[in-house]
């Protein structure tokens, strides 16, 4: 099987199968077709395709039904918090497909109190611009970019401009600052 970030086209029947979707957060991979090479360096055997969060809520499901053979489920959600917030749905033993993927990550939520960040760089392109919503508030991206414009608002570091934004989207970036952040830091508040 092959499973992999999106949004992703799952649908075989499709022209976009394969390839990284044009809504993906992740210019650099848009329309990037991720089947095909994998395809031909296995001459084409059989496969099966799906998102980064589906495979694993598949996984999971077809775990826990071999081994509770007498309290078998039919369901199951499956979250993912990274750079996005991903969800996997298993409805009556399939995965949920449709015209996209379930998004938990562009739910609205009401900020903490004196909440002033105004949501994440990569929220442009999402329904909610990224303000107030799960994925604006707790993804890897927008925690740092959190950390980074409270910096700036205590006078700890000049104020974020564009190209400062773009080093936050770079994975390094993140992983230097979030894992060196103290349990007690408050941007876990919004976590």
């Amino acid at each position: 099987g092959i499973c992999c970030f999106g949004p992703l086209g799952v649908n075989p029947s499709k022209g976009d199968y394969g390839t990284i979707l044009s809504g993906s957060p992740k210019k650099e991979w848009r329309g990037v077709d991720i089947v095909s090479p994998l395809l031909a360096a296995v001459n084409h055997v059989p496969h099966a395709l799906d998102t980064d969060v589906n495979a694993p809520a598949m996984s999971e499901y077809q775990q826990y039904n071999s081994n509770n053979t007498a309290n078998q489920i039919s369901s199951l959600a499956y979250i993912t918090v990274g750079t996005g917030v991903g969800v996997g749905l298993v409805i009556n033993d399939k995965p949920v497909h449709g015209r996209m993927h379930p998004e938990g990550g562009h739910v609205t939520i009401a900020p903490l109190p004196d909440d002033d960040f105004g949501g994440y760089s990569w929220g442009e392109r999402s329904p909610y611009k990224g303000i107030n919503t799960v994925e604006g508030i707790a993804s890897s991206v927008a925690l740092t970019e959190r950390v980074l414009h409270d910096m700036a608002r205590d006078g700890e570091l000049v104020e974020l401009n564009s190209e400062d934004r773009e080093l936050v989207a770079d994975a390094e970036t993140r992983n230097e600052i979030l894992p060196n952040l103290p349990d007690g830091h408050p941007v876990w508040d919004h976590a």
